[in-house]
């Protein structure tokens, strides 16, 4: 599970394919994504990455990490990634603590 606080100042709404600024938005913590881990890669290796933004750094962290996706995940067809459509129930804040600063969590 995949789990972002938003900040309050750019409110940003995201599809599969699309991300649109929607003004003033609360901070929440929502659940965006999945990603099954299917390799670890760490130090300099990470530089067989070139795609990544880490593996830019010449002279990279011992502690630099990347995780990548399994090709599906353990018990269905599913890609071992993905992000999921924005849903009510996927929102970790609970409504009544909504503020700048980020609320509460839902129990």
């Amino acid at each position: 599970m995949l789990v972002a606080r938003l900040p309050h100042r750019s409110g940003r709404r995201a599809s599969r394919t699309t991300t649109e600024n929607v003004g003033e938005a609360p901070a929440q913590h929502i659940v965006f994504g999945y990603l099954q881990v299917g390799e670890v890669v760490q130090g300099e290796h990470v530089r067989d990455f070139p795609w990544h933004p880490h593996a830019e750094n010449p002279d990279p962290l011992p502690n630099n990490t990347l995780y990548l996706a399994a090709g599906h995940l353990m018990t269905t067809g599913l890609p071992g990634a993905g992000v999921l459509d924005y849903r009510e129930d996927r929102v970790l804040t609970a409504r009544a603590n909504l503020s700048r600063d980020g609320g509460c969590w839902t129990g």
